[in-house]
């Protein structure tokens, strides 16, 4: 019997340190400009061997691929080893583990509303199939951990703007909309809350909610808390508040106490 720990690549610092240096040598070169840069996005190729990296000084939580062009484009990580790992299982694909079965039943969860990205729909060997869907989360998790990393090993000196570490195609089959990872920020690691801010004489403005330890910050790739020009980009952290974390669907307009702000550069 195949254990459930075994045949899985174990890519994620391999990963990290490529996305690195293509980001510090694309601003070395000149090709990503610190002062303009609002986005990093990474994305899969069709048949899921490559991460394409690509940028954009704009920020938009949209990523409409027909408009890119070789521009945007910094370069290409491997990810082709999970493609192996799959090889070798098939071989031995009738002695695998039989939990494979009950944890790709978990992850399907999370695909009630939208498809993945990556599907399996095309394996009739159910054991085999299950596993694959295992060996998938596991490949997103790990590519997504680099994300994250890397995302966080930038402070607001390195960029003038708040800039979003983002994939597209990763995870769930969106056409367009991408899947906010992270922002050069040490507490800047995803998941996001989306909320509506509303303060006095402001109408309302929508900053991404990340709650730490001993408070929050509001994170505004683009405008700031009182509804500025998209031009800007804003970090705003509460500090000692006793603040319980709303559910994403239910949330509730922010009433916060001490509040500092801090702008990248």
């Amino acid at each position: 019997m195949i254990k459930n720990n075994t045949m899985q690549p174990n890519i994620s610092d391999l990963i990290e340190k490529k996305l690195k240096i293509i980001i510090d040598e694309a601003i070395k070169s000149g090709k990503i400009d610190s002062d303009k840069l609002r986005m990093i996005i990474i994305s899969p190729n069709k048949t899921f061997d490559l991460l394409k990296i690509t940028y954009n000084n704009e920020w938009d939580e949209y990523y409409y691929e027909a408009e890119y062009n070789d521009a945007g484009d910094l370069g290409s990580i491997s990810i082709s080893q999970w493609l192996d790992a799959a090889d070798t299982a098939f071989e031995v694909r009738d002695e695998l583990d039989s939990s494979f079965i009950d944890l790709a039943k978990e992850h399907n969860k999370k695909y009630r509303e939208v498809k993945p990205a990556l599907n399996f729909d095309h394996i009739s060997h159910k054991l085999y199939k299950d596993y694959l869907i295992c060996l998938r989360e596991e490949l997103i998790s790990q590519i997504e951990r680099a994300i994250k990393k890397v995302a966080t090993s930038y402070t607001q000196n390195d960029f003038k703007h708040v800039v979003g570490f983002v994939s597209y195609k990763l995870t769930f089959r969106k056409d367009e909309e991408v899947q906010i990872l992270g922002f050069n920020h040490p507490d800047g690691t995803g998941p996001f809350y989306n909320v509506k801010l509303s303060l006095p004489n402001t109408k309302l403005t929508y900053p991404y909610l990340k709650f730490y330890e001993s408070g929050f910050h509001l994170f505004y790739p683009e405008s700031n808390i009182y509804e500025g020009p998209e031009e800007e980009s804003n970090i705003y952290t509460a500090k000692n508040c006793q603040i319980e974390p709303p559910m994403p669907d239910e949330s509730e307009p922010l009433k916060t106490g001490q509040i500092e702000h801090s702008v990248p550069g």
